[in-house]
């Protein structure tokens, strides 16, 4: 449940894990990259893995229920675009968030 004015988690996109969300009762602003669409009670939403960055705000003055299904591998990447961050998620290993602008690529000639 997301109260009036709040946002379902910070805009995010996972590597591994694919989300989905199906809205139960009240209205939002679904905001899919660049994009935004108004959701209410009905309107599901698939977020693949590797897609596009996501997060739902309550836009209305009731509380947006929502319905979220996703896996939760023991295993995951997960990018804050806005915060410019990058969680590693791994089983049995403390998670571990990082600045994006830290991270050196690997040269693939390596």
């Amino acid at each position: 449940m997301i109260a009036p004015g709040d946002k379902s988690t910070e805009f995010h996109v996972h590597a591994c894990e694919d989300e989905a969300v199906y809205v139960l009762s009240g209205t939002g602003t679904a905001r899919t990259g660049d994009d935004t669409h108004h959701v209410g009670p009905g309107d599901f939403i698939g977020y693949p893995k590797r897609g596009p960055a996501h997060e739902i705000r309550n836009t209305g003055e009731e509380p947006l229920k929502l319905l979220v299904i996703g896996q939760r591998l023991s295993e995951d990447v997960i990018d804050y675009p806005d915060q410019k961050k990058r969680l590693y998620r791994f089983s049995g290993h403390t998670n571990e968030l990082v600045d994006i602008t830290q991270i050196t690529p690997l040269d693939p000639a390596d």
